[in-house]
């Protein structure tokens, strides 16, 4: 159960991701918005990712699934069976919760519409370099890299020294 809190745990962590991305002052992503769904009730125009909250709400079931699974540690001399009925009820919830999740996110990600015009300014430093900082660690040790040119992000992918 603990495996399947912690495969849950990170589609959670992205589909958080793409909850941030879709927010109204960063717009780098949206979920998928099919034609005549409905959007926020107080503001219908608003394109909420009801997909990525749903995967965030399930996952918090899953890891707590795998709290009930702890407490079927302690048994009465190993001829208790109460573990059972608590078994029956988390092992099949939480498999099915995460294949729904997994194929929730799958979906979301394959029809995920990107704006990178929203992202450049973003990439774009003040000398117009990209650069990982994974890469910039080991090179700052022989010189290479200054710190004015430096723009990093953990979770984007960057191209090293491209010039946009």
């Amino acid at each position: 159960m603990t495996a399947l809190a912690l495969v849950a745990g990170i589609v959670e962590k992205i589909a958080i991701e793409i909850r941030h991305l879709q927010r109204t002052e960063v717009l780098e992503a949206e979920e998928p918005f099919t034609a005549g769904q409905k959007g926020s009730s107080a503001m219908p125009h608003k394109r909420n990712p009801i997909g990525a909250e749903n995967i965030t709400g399930l996952a918090r079931v899953v890891r707590s699934n795998a709290i009930a699974a702890l407490e079927n540690i302690a048994l009465w001399h190993e001829r208790d069976i109460s573990h059972s009925s608590v078994e029956r009820i988390i092992v099949p919830d939480s498999t099915i919760l995460l294949d729904y999740m997994l194929n929730r996110l799958k979906g979301i990600v394959k029809d995920l519409h990107v704006y990178p015009e929203r992202m450049k300014p973003i990439w774009i430093g003040a000398t117009g370099s990209l650069i990982l900082k994974e890469y910039c660690l080991p090179l700052s040790t022989k010189g290479w890299c200054e710190k004015r040119h430096i723009l990093w992000s953990s979770e984007t992918l960057w191209r090293v020294g491209a010039k946009v």
